[in-house]
């Protein structure tokens, strides 16, 4: 999880993409700076995936807490290059990478090395819920 700062009026719509690593803002967080202190801003909608519409606060600094992309990995990157990942996330990665390669060899093996990655991955995501807050306004005004 990496965090973002922006300086932004209320009820304001900000597009996510300008940051370049993010991914989404599941199980993330929002919060709202003004003199020196720091709240919980709740008062946020995600429109789409990655326009953030901020509400209920008035013009300040707003900090964000965002699921970013890991860096990508090519032939220069170093052998003790760790992988900026969750704890949670990274133990299932040996479970991929032998399920791939035991495909060839033994593909009971592969399937069971499979099964525990894909379940370890339903657990992650399951456990990763949005904050913010959920509404509707009625257009016809019945309330």
């Amino acid at each position: 999880m990496k965090k973002a700062e922006f300086l932004a009026d209320a009820d304001q719509k900000l597009d996510l993409t300008v940051l370049p690593d993010y991914y989404n803002l599941q199980g993330c967080t929002v919060y709202y700076q003004n003199n020196g202190s720091t709240m919980p801003c709740y008062d946020w909608q995600l429109q789409g995936e990655h326009d953030l519409l901020l509400r209920g606060k008035k013009r300040g600094s707003y900090l964000i807490y965002y699921n970013a992309y890991p860096p990508a990995l090519t032939a220069e990157t170093p052998d003790e290059f760790e992988l900026p990942i969750a704890r949670q996330a990274a133990v299932l990665l040996p479970s991929y990478i032998a399920s791939v390669l035991y495909k060839e060899d033994d593909i009971a093996l592969a399937t069971a090395l499979r099964n525990e990655f894909e379940s370890g991955l339903a657990r992650l995501t399951a456990g990763a819920g949005r904050t913010g807050r959920e509404d509707f306004a009625s257009e016809s005004g019945w309330c």
